[in-house]
Order: structure tokens, then C-alpha cells, then sequence
């Protein structure tokens, strides 16, 4: 198996495991401004999408940088919510010792991903949040700025991501795509399976 030089990891589904906290968040938020309550149905439907997004959907004439603030101020009232898969530390330890660069690419806006990264134990080399660049994913941009950051190109990189938003990106992109369950040039059903083949170096 090719060993990378840099990984880029999607944060929700991969590291931790959000999804739950979340959806009491953006409920939390409804109610706040007095907009309907969202769904189990709709918010699977949007689950993975940036800010700007919920805007759209949720939040009509709110701004991002006011539901960004709310969503700040508000996930640690849901961390219970969070899990956090114990694997993560571990490989990020592993790929720093091997000098490989590791990245952070998520959809979540920079502040609230740092909060998540704080309570996880997650130290990344490099973060890129969903409000540090023009379009989140899928489109490219995430793995672009990562990759200048870790000064790789990016076809030189992997991601592993958990949703075809990560899958497009990469794509896009030109890079190597892991799928976390789910379809890509190769695909993994957990980080230990992703740890033992692609981290760890015979």
C-alpha cells in the first residue's frame, strides 16, 4: 500500500461523532429565533452541510456570521451528545512521529471546530474550517488550502471523509479518497481498519 505523505481527515463521522449533538443544536437555534422545529427527516437530508446552508434552509434572514456565533456560544450545552472515537489521538501521534503532515478539513466554521478538536483531544497540524474559505465541500477549496498549508500537492495527499461531499471534493481536487462506509477509491468500516492500513508502516 502507498504511504502518504499528508492525510486530511473530515472531522463529523470520522473522528467524532457529532450528528446527534448537532441536531439539538440547530433545535436550539430554531427555537431561539422562533422558526419551526427541523425534523429528524429533513435534518438527515442536510446533515454535512456548511452555515451557510442552514441559512438557506433554517434560518431565513439570519446572517452566517450570527448563526456562526450562536452555534459557538451554544455546542458545549450539547457536548453529551458528542462522541469521540479513542483511535484519533493515537493515529495523529503515529502520522506526526512518521512526519506526515495531518490536516483537518471540515464543513463546521473554524471556532466550532476548534471547541470539537479542544474536546476530543485532536491536534491537528492543520485546521480548515468551512468559514476559512470561499466555497465548503465539495467543492476543492478545503483540500487546496490544507495542502499549501502542509506545502504538498494535493494528488500527493489522501482524505478520508464519510460523505460525498468529501468524495467530490476530492475528486475535484485530484486526490486519493478513503470512504469511512462509504464508496471511494478505497474504502474503510472503521478508523482501526483505516489505522492498520494506511497508518501504520510494515
Amino acid at each position: 500500500m502507498k504511504t502518504y505523505p499528508a492525510i486530511l481527515f473530515d472531522l463529523d463521522g470520522v473522528l467524532v461523532e457529532t450528528y446527534e449533538a448537532w441536531f439539538h443544536l440547530l433545535n436550539a437555534a430554531a427555537s431561539h429565533w422562533d422558526f419551526p422545529p427541523i425534523t429528524t427527516e429533513i435534518y438527515k437530508d442536510i446533515w454535512g452541510q456548511g452555515i451557510q446552508a442552514d441559512v438557506d434552509r433554517f434560518f431565513h434572514g439570519k446572517s452566517v456570521p450570527e448563526v456562526e456565533t450562536f452555534y459557538r456560544d451554544h455546542f458545549r450545552d450539547h457536548q453529551e451528545h458528542m462522541i469521540t472515537f479513542p483511535e484519533g489521538p493515537a493515529i495523529f501521534s503515529q502520522l506526526q512521529e512518521q512526519n506526515r503532515g495531518v490536516a483537518i478539513i471540515t464543513n463546521t466554521a473554524r471556532q466550532q471546530a476548534m471547541q470539537v478538536l479542544q474536546i476530543a483531544g485532536l491536534k491537528p497540524d492543520v485546521l480548515v474550517g468551512g468559514t476559512d474559505v470561499p466555497h465548503s465541500k465539495p467543492a476543492p477549496d478545503m483540500i487546496y488550502k490544507a495542502c499549501d498549508h502542509l506545502k504538498i500537492n494535493p494528488k500527493e495527499t489522501l482524505v478520508l471523509g464519510d460523505s460525498r461531499y468529501d468524495r467530490e471534493a476530492a475528486r475535484r481536487a485530484g486526490t486519493y479518497f478513503v470512504g469511512m462506509k462509504t464508496e471511494g477509491d478505497d474504502s474503510v468500516e472503521s478508523l482501526s481498519e483505516f489505522q492498520k492500513r494506511f497508518v501504520s508502516i510494515p
